[in-house]
């Protein structure tokens, strides 16, 4: 028996004895133990701050103990672990970008010049260019993401998974029950649709 099948018996022994209740806390420690590496590396990746980074890998193993219990293995148990992951992490993306939204909603910045005849600078209101970047950038996703709903069924399932689940070829081709090269060929073609749709607002993503 190789490594790989080792560790996925024993993955498996350890989520069915946390879900019998035998050695709870040690089957969940060993699954902790197991997978805590690559769900951080998966946040590292994603988020550049080490705290947050940190809040989230530790969010995502609260997730796993408390969802554990419904667990059915109808899919393996590291595509489920990461599905906890992604969702955390597009739960926590959700949120950024709703405080940056209320602070775009706010006053903007005050920036005084002088002048002429008059020692008291005036108040002129100026719009910072971070705000109008991410303003431009809303707007050019609101189009990407009007335009993912136009492609074809299976393309713009491939699609949601390649780029907004992060999910690999493989994972992808396994949850379609599609092969690996049908999964590219959606992907390649997805590409062309929206670099026609898009234009110039076509958003460079990696997929």
């Amino acid at each position: 028996m190789d490594v790989d099948s080792q560790n996925d018996r024993a993955v498996v022994r350890a989520v069915e004895q946390f879900q019998a209740g035998v050695d709870r806390e040690q089957s969940f420690r060993f699954l902790v133990d197991r997978f805590y590496l690559p769900v951080k590396g998966f946040f590292a990746k994603r988020v550049f701050s080490p705290d947050v980074c940190l809040d989230l890998t530790q969010e995502t193993f609260l997730g796993l103990y408390r969802g554990l219990e419904g667990y059915r293995a109808e899919a393996r148990f590291e595509f489920w672990l990461f599905r906890i992951a992604k969702t955390t992490h597009l739960k926590w993306l959700r949120t950024r970008r709703r405080r940056e939204e209320a602070a775009l909603e706010g006053p903007p910045a005050i920036h005084r010049i002088a002048t002429e005849g008059s020692d008291e600078p005036e108040p002129v209101v100026v719009a910072e260019e971070s705000q109008l970047e991410e303003i431009l950038l809303q707007e050019r996703l609101e189009k990407l993401r009007a335009a993912v709903q136009k492609l074809p069924d299976q393309m713009r399932r491939c699609m949601t998974l390649r780029v907004y689940q992060d999910l690999s070829y493989r994972e992808i081709a396994e949850l379609m029950e599609v092969s690996i090269d049908t999964v590219k060929a959606h992907l390649f073609q997805a590409r062309k649709k929206l670099r026609a749709s898009l234009k110039d607002a076509f958003i460079e993503i990696e997929f």
